[in-house]
C-alpha cells in the first residue's frame, strides 16, 4: 500500500458521521494500516436545492444565488455540525494512531463526486468509506455513494 518514492501511506476517510461510518473507523485499528500515514478525512455536506422550473426567465446562477442566500444560516449551520462532526473523527483516529498526520476538509455538494475529485488529488492508496451513509436505508445493501467510490476509484 506503500507508494514508491514516499515511504508514506494515503489514506482518504470519508466520514459522515453516520453508525457505519464511525464502525469503518473504528475498524482501522485492526486493519494492519502502517503506524505513518498522510490522513485526510473528506465530509461532504449535501445541500439539497429546490427544483428548477426550465420555463422559469430566471438565470439559473441568480436562482442559486436568491437561494443560498435565502438558506444561508441553514447551510453554515450545516457546514458548521459537519465540521464538528469531522473534527471528533479527526481526535478518535488521533487516538489510535497517535503518528498519522490527519487533516480534514468539509465540502458541500455530491459526496461521490468530491471523494473521487479528492483520492486523485490526493493521490491516494486506499479510500475508507462506510457502506451506508445517513440517508440509506437500513435493509437496501450498499449504498449509493460507497457503490459509486467503489466502482470508480482508481486506488
Amino acid at each position: 500500500m506503500v507508494k514508491s518514492g514516499t515511504g508514506i501511506s494515503k489514506v482518504l476517510i470519508a466520514y459522515d458521521g453516520s453508525g457505519c461510518a464511525h464502525g469503518a473507523l473504528s475498524e482501522l485499528r485492526f486493519s494492519g494500516l502502517p503506524l505513518n500515514a498522510q490522513v485526510i478525512i473528506i465530509s461532504v455536506c449535501e445541500i439539497w436545492l429546490p427544483p428548477i422550473n426550465p420555463a422559469r426567465e430566471v438565470p439559473l446562477d441568480r436562482e442559486l444565488a436568491e437561494y443560498f442566500q435565502k438558506h444561508r444560516e441553514q447551510v453554515e449551520r450545516n457546514i458548521a455540525e459537519t465540521t464538528t462532526i469531522v473534527c471528533q473523527a479527526r481526535e478518535e483516529l488521533l487516538r489510535y494512531f497517535p503518528d498519522w498526520i490527519v487533516d480534514v476538509e468539509v465540502v458541500s455538494g455530491s459526496a461521490a463526486l468530491h471523494i473521487l475529485s479528492m483520492a486523485e488529488r490526493f493521490q491516494s492508496d486506499i479510500i475508507v468509506v462506510g457502506e451506508r451513509g445517513l440517508s440509506s436505508e437500513r435493509n437496501a445493501g450498499m449504498g449509493s455513494t460507497a457503490q459509486t467510490v467503489l466502482s470508480d476509484a482508481k486506488c
